[in-house]
């Protein structure tokens, strides 16, 4: 969950209303959801391990399914265990999967990448004999250093980012927009607002925050969220 204050200065046209200040508690919660995989923690346990993700992804590849795509191959923090699960958010990686740029997916070069890489190999070790010569078409393909890099991108993921917001924000006194925020996910976030005036706001499924209505600062001078 990422947590950040913002505080709000309305713009009045009337200088007894202007800057009339409070603050703002937004709370944004990221959940796992099947749709978006954007790195390969394929069971979902928020890490990536040779002897789960790896696993799963070189069994896939060598087109094993079913029981036996995830028996043994699953964390104790696994949020998504059916094979059909395991299965979907494989192909959602679809030509990431990929790693010398051979324009192929193969078990024996591309999944023994993965399953070296998380296991810790790097370098020389890494490649060896696990990437096949390039006759034709090389021009995609990747070196022994992008390869490592890739891996490296491929198995960490971007942590959750939200657009910059000033601390200090102005709106109109008789506007409804407060502010929206928008992140680097394609997944759903659980937006949420805190505090004793909470009731004010509307904070919709987009992570847009907006006033129900039309406040009345004459009746209403400080908002308190915290």
């Amino acid at each position: 969950m990422k947590t950040f204050f913002v505080t709000i200065l309305t713009a009045a046209t009337f200088s007894t209303f202007a800057l009339m200040a409070y603050g703002a508690q937004l709370d944004v919660l990221e959940s796992p959801h099947t749709d978006e995989i954007s790195w390969i923690d394929i069971d979902g346990d928020n890490n990536a391990d040779a002897l789960t993700d790896g696993i799963l992804i070189l069994r896939s590849m060598f087109g094993i399914d079913s029981t036996a795509l995830v028996s043994g191959a699953l964390s104790t923090g696994a949020t998504y265990s059916d094979p059909s699960d395991i299965t979907y958010r494989i192909s959602l990686l679809g030509d990431r999967l990929d790693i010398d740029g051979d324009g192929q997916i193969d078990a024996l070069t591309d999944g023994l990448l993965i399953l070296r890489y998380l296991f810790g190999l790097t370098g020389f070790s890494l490649t060896d004999s696990a990437i096949t010569p390039c006759v034709v078409d090389c021009e995609d393909r990747r070196s022994s250093a992008e390869i490592e890099s890739y891996l490296e991108a491929l198995s960490t993921r971007e942590p959750l980012k939200i657009n910059a917001i000033s601390d200090t924000m102005r709106i109109n006194i008789n506007g409804l927009d407060v502010l929206t925020l928008e992140t680097n996910r394609l997944t759903s976030l659980t937006y949420s607002i805190g505090g004793e005036d909470a009731n004010y706001f509307l904070f919709n499924s987009s992570g847009k925050l907006t006033f129900k209505e039309p406040h009345n600062f004459k009746l209403k001078k400080l908002i308190d969220f915290l």
